[in-house]
């Protein structure tokens, strides 16, 4: 009896413990998102989504002592997605209290308390609220979060990448259609990025820092549109440099003689009066400081494009009578019809030299819905660092034709386009109009046989500068004509026609087209 007795009285005893380990672990979770401010309306599903992002950081840091440096720069750039995930998240189940803050009834609106008290939660997951300007508020991590936490582990570019950039972090750039930093902070942020490029040439974040770079020189130079650099221009006023910014200027160009953006602030001052001074300082820094992607976007488009015009000619144009409609934005033969967009007009100049002019620049000519197209290319185009889109205006030659130019129009869309031209001569404006066809049928982007994908290799390897391997490639990808590779040698099938042996040969690193042999 007195052994049953233990027994039972440890077992109930067990079940008290557990019992009370239950409630302590309930009571823990209770007084972790304990919050005495009814303004702070976090939902559960919002405290799983912190937990989450401060669970990443601790595996991230465990993991880090496993990994050599260059493993752990990779590790980060992979961080900083998972993380900005995660963000994403945050603020979409956020989104109502968040506008609240400013926006919301008299009871919700927050003090400079509630905002504190709002912080004193996040920041237990290295989170904080950001106002962003605007009366927007969002959550972001806190800005030396990745520099704790990688300092120690990383190359040196990129231990001094993160320890800028949180530096940066610091303050809020811009808000209400202005800078919120001064010109002079936005000078020396533009020196220390310099800086980090002087010292690390080779680092794999170059690319990163040369557009961080080039945003800051944009807006140092032009300022925007609540914090201009120059003034007048309206009811008949000059323009001028307005007295802060020349100041700034001047500092700056005595501070740090040897920066390269010195040239471009001399090329402000001397050309502040022009109307265009907008695009031709994009222009410039493009110029200077940007790798032109153009040729091997060109390479990757132009077989294609060929391919699809003479099809489109073929199947659409052939023994038909089109009427093209530029106010309604379509082309018509009978009861067929298809949408268009405009891409650019070239026009001839008396000395017999023809320019480019891209759409967007009649947007007072045409309608707006047949310009949508060229205005969100615009944007494409600069994204992907083609120089042919940062002027709106193109002398043409040989190599940049109005063909070209419309390819590379068509081919970064990733639509399913054609393209062709229209005579403008009895019209008030003069020139050759280029336009993008949509909606054409399938045979339009079927593929072309042996002898036309021959012909369009050669005559375009002839005409124009090239990726060689990238254009033969990606035409025979697009075409969907099987291939492989043998030593230097491409072979093509194309089936009952046969191969087709697409011979290289090496210049440097690079290989060269040869020959092609049936």
């Amino acid at each position: 009896m007195k052994k049953i007795g233990l027994i039972v009285v440890l077992t109930l005893s067990f079940l008290l413990l557990t019992n009370c380990n239950k409630d302590e672990k309930k009571e823990t979770v209770a007084v972790k998102y304990e919050n005495k401010n009814p303004k702070i309306k976090f939902s559960d599903d919002t405290y799983k989504l912190f937990e989450e992002f401060a669970e990443n950081k601790k595996e991230i840091m465990e993991k880090l002592k496993t990994l050599n440096k260059d493993e752990a720069n990779k590790l980060y750039e992979q961080y900083a997605e998972d993380n900005e995930n995660i963000l994403y998240k945050i603020v979409e189940v956020t989104e109502k209290f968040l506008d609240s803050i400013y926006y919301g009834s008299a009871e919700e609106q927050f003090t400079e308390k509630d905002w504190n008290d709002t912080n004193k939660i996040l920041n237990k997951y290295d989170l904080e609220l950001w106002d962003i300007g605007e009366g927007m508020v969002t959550i972001r991590e806190l800005p030396h979060l990745y520099y704790d936490v990688f300092k120690d582990y990383v190359t040196d570019d990129y231990k001094e990448y993160l320890k800028i950039w949180a530096k940066d972090s610091e303050e809020l750039y811009q808000a209400d259609a202005g800078l919120s930093i001064s010109f002079e902070e936005l000078g020396d942020r533009i020196a220390r990025w310099e800086n980090f490029l002087n010292k690390y040439p080779n680092s794999t974040l170059k690319p990163k820092v040369t557009a961080l770079l080039n945003s800051y020189r944009e807006d140092y130079l032009l300022g925007m549109e609540n914090t201009p650099t120059r003034d007048g221009g309206y009811d008949g006023q000059p323009y001028t440099i307005i007295e802060e910014n020349m100041k700034e200027f001047n500092r700056f160009m005595k501070k740090y003689p040897n920066s390269p953006t010195v040239e471009l602030i001399k090329y402000f001052i001397e050309n502040y009066k022009n109307e265009n001074i907008y695009e031709l300082i994009k222009s410039k820094i493009f110029e200077k400081f940007e790798k032109d992607e153009s040729i091997d976007v060109i390479s990757e488009n132009l077989g294609k494009m060929i391919a699809i015009k003479g099809n489109y000619e073929n199947y659409i144009l052939a023994d038909n009578n089109w009427i093209v409609d530029l106010s309604e934005g379509y082309i018509y033969s009978g009861e067929k019809e298809y949408p268009i967009q405009i891409i650019g007009i070239s026009s001839l100049k008396e000395d017999g030299s023809e320019t480019w002019a891209w759409a967007w620049e009649y947007s007072d000519n045409f309608n707006e819905k047949i310009l949508t197209f060229i205005n969100n290319i615009r944007w494409m185009g600069r994204d992907l660092k083609l120089g042919v889109f940062y002027n709106s205006k193109l002398k043409l030659s040989d190599e940049v034709n109005a063909n070209i130019l419309s390819i590379i129009a068509c081919g970064i869309s990733g639509e399913n386009l054609a393209f062709n031209n229209l005579n403008l001569a009895y019209t008030e404006l003069q020139g050759t109009l280029y336009y993008a066809i949509k909606d054409l049928p399938n045979e339009v982007f079927s593929p072309v046989n042996l002898r036309e994908f021959s012909d369009i290799i050669v005559s375009s390897i002839d005409r124009y500068t090239l990726n060689h391997k990238l254009f033969i490639e990606s035409f025979l990808e697009w075409n969907k004509t099987k291939y492989k590779w043998q030593g230097n040698s491409i072979i093509a099938d194309f089936g009952k026609e046969g191969e087709l042996k697409i011979d290289f040969e090496k210049e440097g690193d690079k290989l060269v087209f040869k020959e092609l042999k049936n």
